[in-house]
């Protein structure tokens, strides 16, 4: 008897203890991981002067390079176009930069107020019509601030070239839907040598994303609302938040993960951002949160007709 009684509570105990050991804690696996990228973005940052001349001696030789080198032509049809220096930022918090030639690869940097926030840098393996695939020095998932992908698109606009990680590429979509009309587009790295070009027209995105970019303006009636909620950003600012269902979805190219910065009804505009987080054939969800706080916010009603602040009902969008 006493070795049936050992022998069950090996069966049942020791499993017990493997599933345990096996459990993670996310947060804790989340804090490894950041301190990880850390650690090898200290050791990039020491190597950056280096990489950085490497990619910009290439880029100011490029142009004999691709008339004299036939072979070095033929093995990077991309460079003469994409290969060069891109920057995005407002001269503060943020300052993207990327440098891309053919043989010496990518660099990338992020530098704000306090030095470097994010970098990258890893050889080009691959390219095709739309994009260029990167082998990064640093697994950009563990990044703090997670910008770059190991693909990134090439997507010209008008006369202007971006590079836009594919990671970024459906809020790529979004921005251009609320900003297309605006004199600016902010945080998508641009090529250097096209500022202040013309980037009227529609972007040239891949086909997959083609359908995100709205021809027409969008206007919606809300017809549900629940009761507001108050949650703090990132920041420490309380913001009230408010589920929505609309009267318009798939009928009206509202598409999942579809954000608007929305105005309603009494034409104030940039009231708070909108997600779309459900979408069905004649209707959707979303969740709109407010850039103010219970007590300021204004919130919309049942039977308020939403529009983005960019794109008003009477608007028309120029292709």
């Amino acid at each position: 008897m006493p070795i049936r009684t050992v022998f069950l509570v090996a069966v049942v105990v020791i499993p017990c203890l493997a599933l345990y050991q096996n459990e993670t804690d996310p947060e804790a696996d989340r804090e490894a991981q950041i301190q990880r990228f850390r650690e090898q973005l200290a050791d990039l940052e020491n190597r950056i002067p280096e990489i950085h001349t490497r990619i910009k001696e290439e880029i100011d030789a490029l142009d004999k390079r691709l008339s004299r080198d036939r072979d070095y032509a033929l093995a990077f049809p991309w460079a003469e176009e994409w290969a060069g220096a891109y920057y995005d930022g407002d001269g503060l918090g943020v300052n993207r930069t990327i440098l891309i030639a053919p043989e010496n690869g990518l660099l990338y940097t992020w530098y704000g107020c306090l030095g470097l926030y994010d970098a990258n840098s890893g050889p080009i393996v691959r390219f095709d019509d739309d994009s260029l695939f990167v082998s990064p020095a640093i697994d950009p998932t563990t990044a703090e601030l997670c910008f770059l992908s190991e693909r990134i698109y090439l997507v010209r606009w008008g006369l202007c070239h971006y590079l836009v990680p594919e990671e970024r590429m459906l809020d790529f979509c979004n921005d251009y839907n609320q900003q297309r009309n605006t004199p600016w587009f902010f945080g998508y790295p641009l090529r250097e040598k096209d500022k202040g070009l013309d980037r009227r027209g529609v972007p040239e995105v891949p086909t997959e994303y083609a359908r995100f970019l709205l021809r027409e303006p969008i206007s919606a009636e809300i017809v549900e609302l629940s009761e507001p909620q108050e949650c703090e950003n990132a920041c420490g600012n309380s913001l009230a938040i408010v589920e929505v269902a609309l009267d318009a979805g798939r009928d009206k190219d509202i598409y999942l993960g579809m954000t608007w910065n929305i105005g309603w009804n009494d034409g104030l505009a940039h009231q708070g951002s909108l997600t779309i987080t459900e979408v069905y054939e004649n209707t959707s969800k979303g969740r709109l949160v407010m850039w103010e706080n219970l007590k300021k916010a204004v919130l919309p009603k049942v039977g308020d007709t939403i529009w983005s602040t960019s794109t008003p009902p009477d608007a028309t969008l120029d292709d």
